[in-house]
C-alpha cells in the first residue's frame, strides 16, 4: 500500500513538502494516531521531522 498523503498538514500550517521531509528524515513516528475519527476507516499516522 502507498502513502496517501492528505490536507491535514496544511490544515495545522505545513506544506506538502514539509510533511514530505517529516516522513524522511523523522525523530519520531506514530503508527496509529489515535483516535480513528467519523467517516475514515483507520486512524491518523503521525511523523514529526526537523526543520527544512
Amino acid at each position: 500500500m502507498g502513502i496517501e498523503l492528505t490536507d491535514s498538514a496544511a490544515e495545522h500550517g505545513y506544506t506538502k513538502q514539509d510533511a514530505i521531509h517529516a516522513m524522511e528524515t523523522p525523530l519520531a513516528f506514530v503508527m496509529a494516531f489515535p483516535p480513528t475519527r467519523p467517516g475514515h476507516a483507520r486512524p491518523p499516522a503521525a511523523w514529526v521531522g526537523p526543520a527544512r
